[in-house]
Order: C-alpha cells, then sequence, then structure tokens
C-alpha cells in the first residue's frame, strides 16, 4: 500500500474484511447451528417475543452482549468499571447487559472480596463449552482452507496479523475519539 493508503487499496481492504466476516458467519451457520451462546438465529428471534423461547433455546444475544461475553470469558473476574473502560461502554449499559448475561445463564455474578459492594463476572461451564465448540468448528472450517494455500500466502497471512491487529487497534482509538 506504499506511504499513504490509495482509495483502490483501502475499498479492497474494506472489502476483505467485510467478505471474510460474511464467509466465516455462513460457514458457522453450515457447520454448526447457532452462534457462540447456542442462541437461535437472528431471523427466528425476530419473529418470537423476547420475553418467550422453547425450552433449551434463547434469543440471539444483540452486539453488546455479545461483545461483553467475549471480553468476560477473555479475562474472568473483571468487574463493570473494567468491561466499560476496556470496551468503551457506559458503567450502567455495561451493568444492564450483565445483568441480562447472569439472567440468561451465560455469565456468574460473584461478590468481589476486596469490595462487598461490587461484582466480578465470569462465564459460566457452559458459556466456555459452547465458546470452545465454536473456536473447533471455526478452525476446523479455516485450516482446510489455509492448507490449500500456497505456502508464501500463509506465510503472508501469519506476517500481516499483527498489522491488521493493529489496524483494529487504531479504529478503536478512533471510534473513541468520535463519540
Amino acid at each position: 500500500m506504499g506511504d499513504r493508503a490509495s482509495a483502490p487499496d483501502i475499498e479492497r481492504l474494506a472489502a476483505v474484511i467485510v467478505e471474510l466476516r460474511r464467509t466465516m458467519r455462513r460457514a458457522g451457520a453450515r457447520v454448526g447451528r447457532g452462534d457462540e451462546t447456542g442462541a437461535i438465529s437472528s431471523r427466528d428471534a425476530a419473529r418470537a417475543p423476547l420475553t418467550t423461547a422453547e425450552p433449551g433455546r434463547q434469543r440471539a444475544l444483540s452486539g453488546s452482549e455479545q461483545e461483553v461475553l467475549r471480553f468476560v470469558a477473555s479475562r474472568p473476574g473483571v468487574g463493570t468499571s473494567g468491561i466499560a473502560a476496556a470496551l468503551r461502554l457506559r458503567a450502567n449499559t455495561v451493568s444492564g447487559v450483565c445483568s441480562r448475561l447472569v439472567r440468561a445463564g451465560h455469565l456468574e455474578r460473584r461478590t468481589d472480596p476486596d469490595d462487598s459492594r461490587a461484582a466480578q463476572f465470569y462465564p459460566t461451564e457452559a458459556t466456555l463449552h459452547r465458546r470452545a465448540e465454536k473456536a473447533g468448528r471455526r478452525a476446523g472450517y479455516l485450516a482446510p482452507a489455509l492448507d490449500r494455500l500456497p505456502e508464501s500466502d500463509r506465510t503472508a497471512i501469519a506476517t500481516a496479523l499483527p498489522a491488521l491487529e493493529r489496524l483494529v487497534a487504531e479504529l478503536d482509538a478512533l471510534a473513541a475519539r468520535d463519540r
């Protein structure tokens, strides 16, 4: 891309990101129904009232619920303020999201041993199990495709990962400034 990204390069990168996400989402639906929570599809959830669900099935999680769940699963024992700061969400929003995730059985709320007024959140065993299954399905889908690529492409992808992670951090920083 050179010193300064050109419009075609920017559009190409955006298109590749969108297509990767779309393809992985479709693959998840083919490889194993449901998302990391075992939730029903968004289409089915939109048709059904959120207050009722068939036994064993839950409404699909919102984007903020999924984001908080992923964060807590990667940092068990985090509190509301830690989640809010890391995800750049309001503390009262995080509190509501965590309460819904606790009621739905995705998170456990425990009292902070250092501050009895504060809560710490942990993913439930069922949530950890579903996340591991999803990661396995994703790897099972992605690995054969990567294996079919030439070694030079696999190396280029592996080499690009740190730069892509830095790009995500820069985009997050820009989004935080715009809020």
